[in-house]
């Protein structure tokens, strides 16, 4: 059997651990980028743009799942910068979709030997309304043959004129995600894979149940609940009202579910997020 058919396999040692980081980077637009959608989009001030490489390469992770990058030319920029700092991403993918400026992205310093993102994806029983940032969908390869598939997302903003509305997009989307889930975990089942993503909710919503629940029981995701170094779970601060939310999360299969350590190897990165890089805190897990 392949190592990636080998998804139980007994648990590497520590050396091999592959770490994953997922940032949203708050419009991290640059000059001269293509723009899709209807609203004028402003470039990241430079201090904002050296704050979120001096976070993520204080990390040093070999995966970065990223949230709200502007495109190709923003990907780019971001990646000059960390190498700057000693971080070499040589393989990456980008996922800009027509009328959305903010984009999913994924830099790696493994290979990426499989992409099955979709920019254009509908929802679950829609022939016209499609997921709004897409879905982006990649496996990486570690040295020893391990394979990590990873999935992003980046559900409908709570910024709307119709709250209600926004509410059942994300629900919308939620629901497209577990069916895609179900349909992928059958085909290939024995594949160590998580979910990362901006939820724009909480825990205890729907569109967080129905990922963890799954349409089935062979597609139920866990979803991981790392803290900081205080003990707190809160991944975004919204200055204006002064509020803390849990909107960002990470969920594993069973597969992977079974190979980390959920306490001590899934953790928010502290100090990562402040006014001059992003109103989000980064998360890191231990990928075994």
């Amino acid at each position: 059997a392949s190592t990636e058919e080998r998804g139980d396999a007994e648990q590497p040692p520590a050396s091999s651990i592959v770490t994953f980081c997922m940032q949203n980077v708050r419009n991290y637009f640059v000059a001269g980028e293509q723009q899709r959608g209807r609203y004028v989009v402003h470039p990241k001030p430079e201090a904002e743009c050296e704050a979120v490489a001096d976070h993520l390469a204080s990390a040093e992770p070999d995966v970065i799942g990223l949230i709200e990058i502007g495109g190709p030319m923003a990907l780019a920029d971001l990646r000059t910068r960390l190498s700057k700092r000693g971080l070499e991403y040589p393989y990456y993918r980008v996922l800009p979709r027509n009328g959305e400026d903010r984009a999913l992205a994924l830099l790696s310093k493994l290979p990426i030997v499989s992409d099955d993102s979709k920019a254009d994806y509908n929802l679950e029983g829609q022939k016209r309304r499609k997921l709004l940032r897409g879905l982006l969908d990649v496996t990486v390869k570690a040295p020893d043959g391990r394979c990590f598939r990873i999935i992003g997302v980046h559900l409908k903003s709570r910024v709307a004129n119709d709250e209600q509305a926004a509410t059942a997009q994300r629900n919308a989307e939620a629901r497209t995600l577990a069916f895609y889930l179900q349909r992928e975990m059958r085909l290939r089942p024995n594949v160590p894979t998580l979910v990362y993503g901006d939820w724009n909710d909480t825990p205890d919503t729907e569109a967080v149940r129905m990922v963890e629940e799954g349409v089935s029981e062979d597609a139920a995701m866990t979803r991981l609940s790392p803290k900081d170094s205080n003990g707190e779970e809160w991944t975004l601060y919204y200055g204006k009202g002064k509020q803390y939310y849990t909107f960002d999360h990470i969920f594993v299969n069973k597969v992977l579910r079974g190979r980390i350590q959920p306490r001590k190897g899934c953790r928010i990165i502290d100090g990562s997020t402040d006014d001059k890089a992003t109103d989000h805190r980064a998360l890191l897990l231990e990928l075994r």
